[in-house]
């Protein structure tokens, strides 16, 4: 007999064991206290993104693009590679990867512009088009209605790279040595990239686009914080092929996907200099800590060195030759201690010093710190049309003009233009830069000094008065008419004007100029941001201070050449010259050169 699907025998169990246990089931549930009911959590709405927060869907349509990835220095195809479909910086297509053949599709592209990526392990990410020169920073991929583009071909290159081996003056390899690439061209802003030698003094620094760098070793050890009494003799930074001047270092050209190796580099051994310095506070105050960072003048990267600021104001730095900036950032006595440094910000000092290091020995600094000084004066407006409405607050027109820190402040400017500006600090000069609608700075006028032409220091706690920042609706003008071999005007080029004076070759975006079309150039009605143009449909280069300029045309050319001196120097042989004032615009005829043949 089966009860519920049991045999008899284990039915008859169970419900002996509940016969037992159901008196003591009844008492535990009699004696047993009611569980308090939980509140109900309500339910969280689902969240509705309104359309507008929403991201863009990809668009259908018919059209397509095709083509292939190829390694650029061997021509094979490379599979595996990620590609990406971008429309005005937004993905257009999710990624795909090409085939054994580094061939990729995207179907159902809609009508519009667009840009592709390539990304593989072990090469640099590649743009389509390639945006290596000014001509084709704006170029992109136009498809229309059921086009299909089948020609697309994206060339990857493996990152140059520099290997070699630094020693000692002694001939020991230099372990744990800091090995950096900087670009040649730009004042050094440009950072290649860096690396460590191994205990056998050897290093390699990777993944470098194709360019112009110098490169300079520092030892691991030597420039400590606050050093001792006793300076020894150390390895002083030292840039190849073994001076301690960047000036003096020799440019090292590399194509993209080059490998230079075998580069030998001694490091150049010497005592270096211990500056005693003290800061001061301007009101008189005391000091309640804080750094003072050492950075070599027209050098960029990280300090050369640092040291803590003692309670009485004194620090000690150790610096190799050279010309440095020394930066001290305090905070007044009266603060907490206790306090992290991020939190002493809004209190904190600052004041810059500029030293000259020729040697060992001792040295001193003194740097004033404050809180930032003041200037006031008029805005003045020089040109046709009526003054606009004072924006009550704005930022003074001044900006680090050779590359040291500066804070440039804030002025609130008065109904009738008068203005005064706070937190003025550092070495700073004026950028030229449309300021109000039309009006453009012209010039920043202290004591008959033009504030644009050379840096100033605005010392702490100062106040400067009368100055005046003069802006113009005028325009200086360089209208280009450039012919191309065959003497027909053409708009595919880049003109480059340049000053003829050689010391403002380092202020580029001020006495260097550039005007560059896209390649090839779009018809005018498909081209929203197509560069100015001038009376009688020429192009126009605006903005150059009044002053005589080079100026040449040139079929193309890379950022980083068009502000490279070397490059500059053979550009100048055969430009033309033109004087450029603010009486009305003046037109360029030009030639284009092909810059391979000019410099070759």
């Amino acid at each position: 007999m089966k009860i519920l699907g049991l045999r008899r025998d284990v039915a008859c169990g169970l419900a002996m064991v509940l016969a037992l246990c159901a008196p003591r089931l009844v008492a535990q549930t009699r004696d047993a206290k009611p569980v308090p009911q939980q509140p109900r959590v309500p339910l969280t709405p689902p969240v509705v993104i309104p359309p507008r927060d929403r991201p863009p869907e990809a668009r259908v349509g018919t059209g397509s693009i095709a083509g292939r990835v190829i390694d650029g220095t061997t021509g094979r195809p490379l599979a595996r590679a990620r590609v990406r479909l971008t429309s005005g910086g937004q993905p257009a297509r999710g990624p795909v990867l090409t085939d054994a053949d580094g061939e990729f599709v995207f179907t159902g592209v809609a009508v519009g512009s667009y840009r592709l990526a390539a990304e593989r392990n072990g090469y640099l990410p590649q743009p389509f088009p390639e945006t290596r020169s000014m001509r084709t920073q704006g170029q992109s991929l136009t498809i229309a209605q059921g086009q299909t583009r089948d020609d697309v071909e994206i060339a990857m290159y493996r990152g140059a790279s520099i290997s070699g081996r630094v020693m000692d003056a002694y001939g020991e390899a230099m372990d744990g040595a800091s090995v950096m690439v900087q670009s040649a061209t730009r004042g050094g802003r440009g950072f290649g990239g860096q690396s460590q030698t191994n205990d056998l003094g050897e290093f390699r620094v990777s993944r470098l686009p194709g360019g112009r760098y110098v490169l300079s070793v520092r030892a691991l050890t030597g420039f400590q914080n606050d050093p001792g009494d006793q300076v020894v003799p150390m390895s002083l930074p030292t840039y190849h092929p073994g001076t301690l001047s960047r000036d003096q270092a020799q440019v090292i050209s590399i194509a993209r996907g080059q490998a230079i190796s075998g580069l030998e580099l001694t490091m150049i051994e010497g005592v270096p200099t211990v500056v005693n310095g003290l800061v001061v506070v301007s009101n008189g105050g005391a000091i309640g800590g804080g750094n003072v960072m050492a950075r070599k003048l027209r050098e960029f990267g990280a300090p050369d060195a640092n040291s803590s600021i003692r309670p009485d104001g004194s620090f000690r730095i150790l610096l190799p030759p050279g010309e440095f900036i020394l930066e001290a950032r305090a905070w007044p006595g009266s603060i907490n201690q206790s306090l992290p440094p991020n939190l002493r910000t809004e209190n904190q000092l600052f004041g810059t010093t500029r030293i000259s290091v020729t040697g060992a020995g001792q040295g001193s600094a003194a740097i004033l710190v404050g809180g930032g000084a003041t200037a006031s004066g008029r805005v003045v407006f020089e040109g046709n049309a009526a003054p606009p409405k004072s924006p009550g607050r704005a930022g003074v027109p001044v900006y680090g003009s050779d590359g040291q820190w500066c804070q440039a402040g804030q002025a609130t400017i008065g109904d009738d233009w008068t203005f005064k500006a706070e937190g003025l600090i550092g070495t700073c000069g004026a950028m030229p830069r449309a300021m109000f609608g039309a009006w453009t700075l012209k010039a920043v006028m202290f004591r008959g000094r033009n504030l644009m032409d050379e840096p100033f220091t605005f010392e702490p706690g100062q106040h400067y008065g009368d100055v005046q920042i003069v802006v113009t609706d005028k325009r200086n003008e360089i209208l280009l008419r450039v012919s191309d071999d065959a003497g027909q005007v053409t708009r595919e080029f880049v003109a480059i004007a340049f000053s003829t004076d050689k010391s403002k070759w380092t202020q580029f975006q001020r006495y260097i100029h550039t005007f560059a079309t896209t390649a090839p150039a779009p018809p005018a009605a498909n081209r929203p941001n197509s560069p100015p143009v001038g009376p009688a449909g020429l192009p126009r280069m605006t903005g150059l201070p009044a002053g005589e300029y080079y100026i040449i045309a040139v079929d193309d050319i890379a950022y980083d050449d068009a502000t490279d001196p070397v490059i500059l120097e053979k550009l100048a042989l055969i430009a033309s010259r033109i004087v450029v004032n603010d009486e009305g615009p003046v037109e360029a005829n030009l030639q284009r050169q092909a810059l391979a043949d000019v410099v070759r």
